[in-house]
């Protein structure tokens, strides 16, 4: 994880790279892993030179770090040639929500699956 961390450094901004390679910087590979993720170069820049100067820390760093999660897709389909695959997340319906959806699903069950 660590090593990770050091390769995922070469993200940062040239000038930042730079810095580092000339003064050596920011000692703390956690504080440099957390600006890497700041995709808005100007800000990268200014929050390394703040945290170079102790203005902040690398919890201000990580206000504007977090990064979004994907939003899952709350289902998957998948269709071979012999067999249909269907998974559904439904935690989030009401139960007459998954009443009808078992009624609907049964259906065309029974009206393609003979056998």
């Amino acid at each position: 994880a660590y090593i990770s961390k050091i390769y995922s450094t070469l993200k940062l901004a040239q000038p930042i790279r730079d810095d580092l390679a000339t003064h050596r910087g920011v000692g703390h590979i956690e504080a440099l892993y957390e600006l890497q993720k700041i995709k808005d170069e100007p800000l990268q820049i200014d929050l390394y030179n703040r945290l170079k100067a102790g203005e902040i820390n690398i919890d201000n760093i990580k206000v504007h770090s977090v990064t979004k999660k994907k939003k899952s897709n709350p289902y998957t389909f998948k269709m071979t040639k012999t067999i249909v695959e269907l998974k559904i997340n439904i935690a989030s319906l009401a139960a007459e929500e998954k009443e009808a959806m078992k009624r609907e699903l049964q259906a065309i069950v029974d009206k393609y699956a003979r056998g």
